[in-house]
């Protein structure tokens, strides 16, 4: 266990996340410490958040929902360091939030009212190719590939060998339980694991705080303000207080103070 940042993250990281605020609540710490570094960092984001409760007040009526989640994410990320980020499917397909009920366990499950075209619903062949273009495209990072867009990358590139990843970015994304159980979670992880697989990359799940089996920790302490304005961003996900946010649907939560992670490949 280390506060290190691994070598194996040198050329690069790619986080890949579910909805937008994913990336400010579970990852924020690690992210703002490797741009800091000068890690270059991309963030993959699979869906929108259409299905996420909204903070009472915090959108004002008949305000575009995805348009207002998207800013939010833009400027969380911005408060990150980050600026290079995408849509899954981007310039092709549009990945919608799949929703979720609170099951009798207190643990996410999924909407009786899924969308056909929600990301859980969507071929895991046609997510595993689009995932992958945009990890193609992230590295290895220079100008040149900095400059290109995802739209340019496409779907064609799951054709590619295992080889073609040399030199790629390093994976981060949830672990086998998604966080709380949530679907897009869940199909995230499945996606981002069989995609590193496939691309023989090193990939690092983010792990409960509390969990005590982990290879990497960083200490939020170290990166406050821009973990805090990153939080800031996304009021129509939550409420921020000094120590706690609120989130949508009235759920009290600690700030954390540690992310942990472990290296799974």
């Amino acid at each position: 266990m280390t506060s290190a940042l691994p070598a194996v993250f040198s050329p690069g990281v790619v986080f890949v996340h579910a909805h937008p605020d994913d990336e400010t609540l579970t990852t924020s710490a690690l992210i703002a410490a490797l741009a800091e570094a000068s890690v270059p960092v991309t963030v993959i984001t699979a869906t929108r958040g259409e299905r996420g409760e909204i903070v009472p007040g915090s959108v004002p009526e008949g305000a575009d929902l995805t348009a207002v989640r998207a800013e939010e994410l833009r400027a969380a990320l911005s408060a990150l360091g980050v600026t290079r980020h995408h849509y899954l499917g981007e310039g092709r397909r549009h990945y919608r939030d799949s929703g979720m009920v609170w099951g009798a366990d207190g643990r996410a499950a999924p909407a009786p009212d899924r969308d056909p075209e929600a990301l859980t619903a969507a071929d895991p062949d046609e997510v595993d190719a689009d995932l992958r273009a945009l990890i193609l495209a992230a590295g290895p990072v220079d100008s040149g590939v900095a400059a290109a867009t995802a739209a340019a990358v496409t779907a064609s590139a799951s054709a590619s060998s295992a080889s073609d990843a040399s030199g790629l970015c390093a994976l981060v994304t949830y672990d086998s339980d998604g966080g709380y159980g949530h679907p897009d979670h869940l199909a995230t992880h499945e996606a981002t694991l069989r995609v590193a697989t496939a691309l023989d990359l090193p990939l690092f799940v983010v792990l409960d705080p509390a969990d005590t089996d982990f290879d990497l920790e960083i200490r939020r302490d170290a990166h406050a303000a821009s973990v805090r304005a990153a939080h800031a961003a996304h009021a129509s996900q939550f409420s921020l207080a000094e120590t706690s946010i609120t989130h949508s649907g009235g759920q009290h939560q600690d700030l954390q103070t540690v992310e942990r992670y472990r290296r799974l490949r």
